[in-house]
């Protein structure tokens, strides 16, 4: 059985990885340790000996407000506690490698990096060069350097960047971008285990985002690993008391908008409308959820076309079409591939917007009386070697992690700039 140290055992995060990480031999350590004291470095070596891992969680606060003007050289203020948790995690790390531990799980944050402004194209990698918004999430940064230094001399590292995990293992029911980086207890003990698990760390170090799959989040989560998250937080619904409180236009009949109202339209649409991307996506999923008499799943119909067409070479575009030709089969099957189409038709070639909206007749109709229509034999193709052969429950479809970076790209695209062109 691995064994397996936990510092900061006694925490939020402590707690929950102590109860879950059944399978493992778990050495706790709490707050009892003098982590920051020179002379319990003996101490450490003793507690990690034998140990194939340690699972740094331990983090003295509160690490106080941000400072007005502060820079990044001004973020170790010992009344912000931030030399005491930086010499901890330096003796820790310290006592881990010369004991002879392979690896170490280095708890990070999403606030390593500033996600409040973020606004894509696409998700937050954590390849990203970060750029901490506070004092907090520049302690986490260097607690990543750290790691980054001692991998350099041969120890394995992984900084996960841990999301808001909550003791009832639930998302707080007020606070909107709380629930966009809200981990829940299973995906916060799954990642552990991946880490834990995984036969060996690529380069020796590695950063990841462990946040739960929420509506509206923006932290990439893809690893090395395998880990997916699971579990949802949705976003707050709006009441009449919040919907009050929104700034709204002065107009009740659209004659008598002024142009701070008409401005104040376009920015809440534009607003909304970067979420398409993440609403086109949990369409998709839940297509699985639609009764069917094929022996897959609709969603697993989509990841199928897609990756046939993908593996036949086809453009970014057109994976993306495949993957969502049938998406609008949540809503009916009756005229699904025009609305399709026309959920596409602002980001794809008019070609592509002509093969998806006709591929129902290409399938089901006769398509002879379009064999002069110069997408005739781009539809055909993809109806024949794409979408009709994609109901196989032995095909090893690509997973949609694998064509989620493309679906982000080509719904980040200026609407209509694409329609024009042919494809």
């Amino acid at each position: 059985m691995k064994r397996v140290a936990i510092t900061g055992a006694t925490g939020k995060i402590g707690s929950v990885l102590t109860r879950g990480l059944t399978g493992y031999a778990l050495t706790r350590l709490g707050p009892e340790t003098d982590w920051a004291d020179p002379q319990n470095h003996e101490q450490l070596l003793r507690a990690f000996e034998e140990h194939e891992a340690v699972i740094h969680l331990a983090w003295i606060r509160p690490m106080g407000p941000p400072e007005p003007g502060a820079t990044y050289w001004d973020l170790l203020p010992a009344d912000n506690r931030h030399t005491e948790n930086l010499e901890m995690s330096a003796g820790m790390i310290r006592a881990a490698q010369e004991a002879g531990v392979r690896r170490v799980i280095l708890a990070s944050s999403v606030h390593a990096d500033n996600f409040y402004d973020w606004n894509g194209p696409g998700l937050l990698s954590a390849d990203r060069v970060p750029r901490p918004a506070g004092p907090y999430g520049a302690a986490k940064v260097l607690l990543e350097e750290q790691g980054r230094f001692h991998a350099s001399r041969g120890l394995e590292v992984i900084c996960v960047r841990f999301g808001t995990v909550t003791a009832s293992g639930e998302p707080r029911p007020t606070d909107q971008w709380e629930r966009r980086v809200w981990l829940s207890h299973r995906d916060c003990i799954a990642v552990a285990r991946a880490c834990l698990d995984a036969p060996e760390v690529p380069g020796g170090f590695c950063v990841l985002y462990a946040v739960s799959d929420n509506e509206g989040r923006v932290h990439d989560t893809r690893n090395p690993f395998g880990w997916r998250p699971l579990n949802p937080a949705t976003r707050i619904p709006e009441t009449p008391d919040t919907v009050s409180r929104r700034q709204t236009v002065s107009f009740t009949r659209m004659l008598d908008q002024t142009p701070e109202d008409r401005a104040l339209v376009i920015k809440v649409a534009q607003e909304h409308n970067r979420g398409f991307a993440d609403r086109m996506l949990a369409l998709l999923k839940g297509l699985a959820t639609v009764p069917s008499a094929h022996q897959i799943d609709r969603t697993l119909h989509a990841l199928q076309t897609a990756t046939r067409a993908l593996c036949d070479g086809a453009d970014e575009e057109t994976v993306v079409c495949a993957l969502f030709h049938d998406v609008a089969d949540y809503f009916s099957t009756e005229n699904h591939a025009a609305v399709a189409a026309e959920l596409l038709r602002p980001y794809i070639s008019r070609d592509n917007y002509w093969m998806v909206a006709n591929h129902g007749e290409f399938t089901y109709g006769d398509r002879r009386r379009y064999r002069d229509h110069p997408c005739f034999e781009r539809t055909a193709l993809f109806s024949d070697r794409w979408d009709q052969e994609s109901f196989d429950p032995a095909y090893d479809a690509l997973g949609l992690e694998i064509f989620e970076p493309m679906v982000r790209r080509i719904f980040a695209r200026t609407p209509y700039e694409y329609e024009s062109r042919r494809a």
